[in-house]
Protein backbone atom coordinates (compact mmCIF):
# COMPACT_ATOMS: atom_id res chain seq x y z
CA UNK A 1 0.00 0.00 0.00
CA UNK A 2 1.62 3.23 -1.05
CA UNK A 3 1.06 5.71 1.81
CA UNK A 4 2.83 8.85 2.86
CA UNK A 5 4.95 8.64 6.00
CA UNK A 6 2.35 10.47 8.12
CA UNK A 7 -0.32 8.06 6.93
CA UNK A 8 1.77 5.06 7.97
CA UNK A 9 2.36 6.57 11.41
CA UNK A 10 -1.36 7.19 11.95
CA UNK A 11 -2.26 3.70 10.74
CA UNK A 12 0.40 2.13 12.96
CA UNK A 13 -0.89 3.92 16.06
CA UNK A 14 -4.48 2.99 15.26
CA UNK A 15 -3.53 -0.65 14.72
CA UNK A 16 -1.62 -0.70 18.01
CA UNK A 17 -4.62 0.64 19.93
CA UNK A 18 -7.02 -1.63 18.07
CA UNK A 19 -5.08 -4.83 18.76
CA UNK A 20 -4.47 -3.82 22.36
CA UNK A 21 -8.24 -3.35 22.74
CA UNK A 22 -8.87 -6.74 21.15
CA UNK A 23 -6.44 -8.36 23.59
CA UNK A 24 -8.28 -6.83 26.55
CA UNK A 25 -11.65 -7.86 25.11
CA UNK A 26 -10.35 -11.40 24.57
CA UNK A 27 -9.20 -11.64 28.19
CA UNK A 28 -12.53 -10.34 29.48
CA UNK A 29 -14.57 -12.76 27.36
CA UNK A 30 -12.27 -15.66 28.24
CA UNK A 31 -12.54 -15.02 31.98
CA UNK A 32 -16.20 -14.00 32.26
CA UNK A 33 -18.03 -16.20 29.75
CA UNK A 34 -18.33 -19.85 28.86
CA UNK A 35 -15.80 -21.59 26.67
CA UNK A 36 -18.36 -21.83 23.85
CA UNK A 37 -18.99 -18.08 23.99
CA UNK A 38 -15.25 -17.43 23.94
CA UNK A 39 -14.78 -19.67 20.88
CA UNK A 40 -17.62 -17.87 19.09
CA UNK A 41 -16.08 -14.52 20.01
CA UNK A 42 -12.67 -15.59 18.70
CA UNK A 43 -14.12 -17.09 15.53
CA UNK A 44 -16.73 -14.54 14.52
CA UNK A 45 -16.33 -11.48 16.75
CA UNK A 46 -12.65 -10.85 16.14
CA UNK A 47 -12.97 -11.52 12.42
CA UNK A 48 -15.85 -9.04 12.15
CA UNK A 49 -13.97 -6.48 14.26
CA UNK A 50 -10.90 -6.64 12.02
CA UNK A 51 -13.07 -6.31 8.91
CA UNK A 52 -14.93 -3.30 10.33
CA UNK A 53 -11.68 -1.68 11.48
CA UNK A 54 -10.12 -1.79 8.03
CA UNK A 55 -13.32 -0.64 6.35
CA UNK A 56 -13.31 2.43 8.60
CA UNK A 57 -9.74 3.27 7.56
CA UNK A 58 -10.78 4.13 4.01
CA UNK A 59 -10.56 7.87 4.63
CA UNK A 60 -6.99 7.46 5.85
CA UNK A 61 -6.03 5.55 2.69
CA UNK A 62 -7.76 8.16 0.54
CA UNK A 63 -6.15 11.15 2.28
CA UNK A 64 -2.61 9.78 2.64
CA UNK A 65 -2.40 7.48 -0.35
CA UNK A 66 0.31 8.20 -2.88
CA UNK A 67 -1.31 8.84 -6.24
CA UNK A 68 0.23 7.09 -9.22
CA UNK A 69 0.74 9.33 -12.23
Amino acid sequence: MPLEHDGWMILTRRLMLFFFSLAIANELVWRMMSEAAWVNFKTFGLTAAIFVFFMTQGKLFRDYGIKET
